[in-house]
């Protein structure tokens, strides 16, 4: 695919699923990396079902805990060595992101990209919200109530959010309410 950067990005399962399909007539590598222990294997068994000529250059399922510098060095160059075209991180919301920021320039990939708990999704080992609040973009929130856990994260990346937009109206308020110098 040839970029020198990767490019990150967030996906859906309806993104992955459209990733897929135009990556196997073009014969992209991917590589499935997060997910609880055999979750990568079984997610790409099933895209495989689904698109025969996917070509998966390899899965890792890290450990529930930070890596050592030596693992991180190991899973780099396993990556490196797999030379896939995209990199699936399904690591779960912020901690992916700061995953793929870490590793950019550390691994030889064209994409990068975020699937938070799509890998869950679609190996069948998380249910999915109903489709009328996957429809109106509430997933999050059906998930919130059958998953408890998550409000520590959505709440500390809602205040993030909050703050962006705090910031952003600020700066405009001060760029439309200039006074003039006397």
């Amino acid at each position: 695919m040839g970029a020198k950067r990767p490019i990150c990005a967030g996906a859906t399962i309806r993104s992955l699923d459209r990733i897929q399909e135009y990556g196997v007539e073009r014969k992209w590598r991917h590589f499935f990396y997060g997910g609880k222990e055999g979750i990568p294997e079984l997610l790409s068994e099933k895209l495989k079902k689904k698109f025969h000529d996917l070509i998966t250059a390899g899965t890792f399922s890290p450990p529930f805990r930070p890596l050592t510098h030596e693992e991180d060095k190991e899973i780099i160059a396993e990556i490196n060595k797999a030379n896939p075209d995209i990199l699936w991180v399904g690591l779960g919301l912020i901690k992916q992101e700061r995953w793929i920021a870490e590793h950019l320039g550390k691994i030889s990939v064209s994409w990068m990209i975020g699937v938070g708990a799509a890998f869950d999704f679609y190996a069948g080992t998380i249910k999915r919200a109903p489709r009328f609040f996957r429809r109106i973009g509430l997933e999050w929130l059906y998930r919130l109530a059958f998953e408890p856990r998550m409000l520590k994260r959505n709440l500390y990346s809602l205040s993030l959010f909050f703050a962006v937009i705090q910031d952003a109206l600020r700066q405009n308020h001060m760029k439309n309410h200039r006074h003039p110098r006397a």
